[in-house]
């Protein structure tokens, strides 16, 4: 088959135009304008007059051509023009993350009626992830952050932030070694405190301070967190935090971000290692260990890179490359229809995939286990 024909039948009823918001602009990033070669990321996206997000080259191609007013169908045949590969899938990844960072101006009952495809989600495991990850932006959540940021940002530094992991770490090997038989380190019979309801409240509060730690990073580098509320994730509730325009920081301090809840699940874990250790109270010291348990748990979840936690960002940031998890569907998608090439990159992104996969149902299937656990003692 002709491919422009392949492209036409995927694309006929893709004649909408979208537009770039007014409130939206973009820019050629300098630093990457004096570089020799292929650049890495040539565009900065800057809405309300504050970076919102880096683009980087296909990226880029794909924006400029929706500031030019064409539509998907034209940006489809351009794209494969430039880039000799059909785009249609991971062109429509691109717009429906945009339009749900507000940087696209976009009819939306027309955007429905025309293509159903861009905004909803484009596989099974993105219509997961958005059943199992349901987030409310709340004002008062978001006014809370801003007045403990204005607290505390005297104290924010390098030098401290080492200085309270490594007091933490030292609490938590005191605590291990040293706090006798004050009470077992994880208690499967703790009475009151050990039920599912009382962890529930302990891993809300542990993951307030965990996304509380990167909200203080963003915005000790000037920038606001876009969103705060609060989130079921997999039936848990938590508290969220959405950092999404760190993007537009340099890559050191996008890790110190994207590392900044761990930082911050440790210190945590090492203020209430220190407090079993002195405590007397054997309430206090089953909850210390449940505490601590819970914030270990939640250091080692969050550094697995294959799902779309802390240790996906780090991975991200280390060998600069974006949205691995979609491009990691789109590469399986592609190889099991034969349109995928067989390359080094797009292999890895196969198995990234794959990992990937493998990651979400362990969760998933960890998480059921947990709350059938948990209503069987409460019942």
């Amino acid at each position: 088959m002709d491919i422009y024909k392949k492209i036409s039948e995927k694309t006929r009823s893709q004649e909408i135009k979208i537009k770039v918001d007014s409130n939206v602009k973009s820019v050629q990033n300098e630093s990457e304008s004096k570089k020799k070669g292929r650049k890495k990321y040539p565009l900065i996206i800057i809405k309300d007059d504050q970076k919102c997000l880096l683009l980087e080259e296909k990226e880029a191609f794909i924006w400029r051509q929706i500031e030019a007013g064409l539509s998907l169908k034209e940006i489809n045949v351009w794209y494969f023009q430039e880039y000799d590969s059909v785009g249609t899938e991971y062109i429509r990844y691109l717009i429906n993350e945009w339009c749900e960072l507000g940087l696209l101006d976009v009819d939306m009952s027309m955007y429905r009626k025309i293509n159903r495809n861009i905004v909803k989600p484009q596989n099974i495991f993105q219509k997961i992830s958005r059943i199992i990850n349901y987030r409310i932006d709340i004002g008062i959540a978001r006014r809370l952050v801003f007045w403990i940021y204005r607290v505390v940002s005297f104290i924010i530094s390098q030098y401290t932030t080492v200085f309270l992991v490594l007091i933490s770490i030292a609490g938590l090997v005191v605590a291990f070694l040293f706090a006798g038989n004050k009470a077992y380190w994880i208690n499967n019979d703790v009475g009151s405190i050990g039920n599912a309801l009382t962890t529930i409240v302990l891993c809300f509060f542990s993951i307030f301070f965990h996304e509380l730690g990167h909200a203080l990073a963003s915005m000790k580098y000037g920038l606001k967190p876009s969103s705060v509320g609060f989130s079921l994730f997999l039936g848990y509730p938590i508290f969220y935090v959405n950092t999404t325009n760190a993007w537009s920081l340099p890559k050191k301090q996008r890790l110190v971000i994207d590392i900044s809840g761990v930082l911050m699940d440790i210190i945590i874990a090492g203020i209430f290692g220190w407090l079993r250790f002195f405590t007397k109270s054997d309430l206090l010291a089953q909850i210390s260990n449940l505490f601590i348990f819970i914030n270990l748990v939640s250091i080692g979840i969050n550094l697995i890179p294959f799902i779309e936690f802390d240790g996906y960002y780090i991975l991200m940031d280390l060998i600069g490359e974006t949205n691995l998890k979609e491009k990691g569907m789109l590469s399986i998608m592609q190889l099991l229809k034969g349109e995928g090439k067989r390359r080094t990159k797009s292999l890895a992104f196969v198995l990234f995939g794959l990992m990937s996969i493998i990651s979400t149902v362990t969760l998933i299937l960890v998480s059921i286990n947990f709350w059938l656990n948990g209503l069987q003692k409460i019942f």
